[in-house]
């Protein structure tokens, strides 16, 4: 139970990073474009989309789903206003 439990806790952490890790590159590149916001809406996305893709990775054994959602869900993020999630 406890190893199981330490897996899922890592296997997160791990995703997380991963996630975190792209934001810099996507704020410089949105910045060469003239955007200036915060991306408060951005950061926040980033510690819930992995949670949210481990969950349905989990329950849902289908890969282009998943890489659907990988592909639908930051595109959502960047075209949703700051002020939504503020």
């Amino acid at each position: 139970m406890k190893r199981k439990v330490i897996e899922v806790i890592t296997e997160l952490l791990v995703m997380q990073m991963n996630h975190l890790v792209l934001i810099p590159g996507v704020i410089t590149v949105l910045g060469a474009f003239g955007k200036d916001e915060p991306y408060f809406n951005l950061w926040f996305a980033m510690w819930l989309i992995p949670v949210f893709l481990y969950i349905v990775r989990e329950k849902v054994h289908n890969f282009f789903l998943f890489f659907a959602l990988h592909l639908f869900l930051p595109i959502v993020v960047l075209l949703t206003p700051t002020r939504v999630l503020i």
